[in-house]
């Protein structure tokens, strides 16, 4: 989460005629003065100090002094400004795998992929002995759709450590059929805790037909991915010391599943920026995860954030996915025009948010207004067509419609992708009696 987008500046190349290196480097401007916090202010501002005060002719300090100014805007998350105190650190110290390494990481948090992949590659042949290098870097490629070189960099890492949870669940992602099934069983020996593993292991046995295995690790699903120490990366939050601090440990108590932690930590970060979008929905879910009793103190913070800004480029998505949360909340507890609201407003910020649009249209169907929820169900299924819950559902409508041909034809859809899935066979069955009884062949 990017904790002040406001203060990300548009970069400039500038030239250094006097650069030993003889190579273009970034301009990083200086923070303004109540744009952040004044502690943060005044640690980013002796920073920029310390570049200045290095001479130009002295590339080795110099590319220490820019390394360390983009490691403090890496800490805050302020990405464009580590990015460019980060290349130039690399162009004056090209043989340096931390600048390689950090300006990879860097890219991959800023959202552009082909860069990192060509600094961790860059690191990599710095230090071809790097396992955290070799796992963010299959995480890249994977990102970009490169499935075979992400394999290739999970088989690298294992290479490196035959016991690496992070890199047979990478491995995984490569994978079909037995293969995955493999891979994410030996992350998950490796890694109990990891929970995310469980929601891809069921997909694969589901598509292998193994519905009963699908079932049992399906219930056990969560959010929290393999770890894998990375003294470098894991030592950026030590540079802050503002409400990204707070925020940063509170992200780290979420991924170790120690909700009590991640709130008071996501309560300081309010504290000290209360203005903070990211922190606000960070505190509300925190809450809401910690005991969902605690809902009015959750929307409390969670509806305070609708008014804040997540940041050019991150406004649509982060919006819809807010109002989603609410939306969700809303009808857990029983408040269904709220909810109803609350994901209609998700579709005003992200008309194909595939799950707004699968609620809404069971709201309708549950209302017995199936007609209305047969293109909300299409909506998602244009955005999800892999969604076998989906299309149940949109098979259910049809049934209730009575047109049991065209609902037989999506449920013969789930069944050959899913032929264990037992809610598509009943349905089936059902669809196939009912057609029988109306006189159809």
């Amino acid at each position: 989460m990017n904790c002040f987008r406001a203060l990300a500046p548009i970069l400039i190349l500038v030239f250094f005629p006097h650069s030993l290196t003889g190579q273009a480097l970034e301009e990083v401007p200086r923070p303004t003065a109540g744009t952040v916090e004044e502690s943060v202010y005044r640690e980013l501002t002796a920073a920029h100090d310390r570049v200045d005060e290095t001479p130009m002719a002295n590339p080795g300090p110099r590319a220490q002094a820019f390394g360390e100014l983009g490691e403090i805007y890496a800490a805050y998350e302020l990405w464009d400004a580590a990015t460019a105190s980060l290349a130039n650190a690399h162009r004056l110290a090209g043989q340096e795998f931390r600048w390689a390494y950090l300006l990879g990481y860097a890219s991959s948090q800023r959202g552009d992929l082909e860069a990192a992949v060509t600094s961790f590659e860059q690191a990599l042949a710095l230090d071809p002995g790097s396992l955290p290098a070799r796992l963010r870097l299959g995480e890249a490629e994977l990102g970009r759709g490169n499935k075979a070189a992400a394999r290739a960099s999970f088989e690298a890492a294992l290479a490196l450590d035959a016991n690496s949870a992070a890199a047979h669940f990478g491995l995984g992602r490569t994978e079909a059929g037995g293969g995955a099934i493999s891979s994410f069983k030996r992350a998950l020996e490796l890694d109990p805790a990891a929970s995310r593993i469980h929601y891809l292991l069921a997909q694969a046995y589901r598509r292998e037909g193994r519905a009963d295995d699908a079932r049992r690790h399906l219930a056990q699903h969560g959010p929290l991915r393999p770890g894998f120490a990375d003294p470098i990366v894991d030592g950026l939050a030590a540079r802050a010391g503002g409400a990204a601090l707070h925020n940063s440990r509170g992200d780290q108590a979420m991924l170790a599943g120690q909700v009590n932690e991640a709130v008071a930590a996501y309560r300081l970060a309010v504290a000290a920026d209360p203005r903070n979008f990211y922190y606000r929905k960070a505190l509300g879910i925190a809450l809401y995860t910690q005991d969902p009793r605690q809902v009015e103190a959750a929307l409390e913070h969670l509806v305070e954030a609708i008014d804040l800004d997540p940041g050019e480029g991150h406004r649509k998505a982060e919006k819809a996915n807010l109002h989603y949360v609410l939306g969700s909340m809303a009808k857990n507890q029983g408040v269904h025009q709220v909810a109803w609201t609350h994901y209609q407003a998700t579709l005003g910020h992200d008309e194909d948010h595939v799950d707004a649009n699968f609620q809404l249209g069971n709201m309708l169907a549950e209302q017995g207004r199936f007609q209305d929820a047969l293109p909300l169900y299409e909506k998602g299924l244009e955005n999800a067509p892999e969604r076998s819950d989906i299309r149940s559902n949109y098979a259910g409508a049809l049934m209730d419609l009575g047109r049991f041909d065209e609902a037989l034809a999506a449920l013969r859809l789930v069944l050959a992708a899913e032929p264990g899935n037992e809610r598509a066979r009943y349905l089936f069955d059902k669809a196939t009696e009912f057609q029988q009884k109306a006189g159809k062949p």
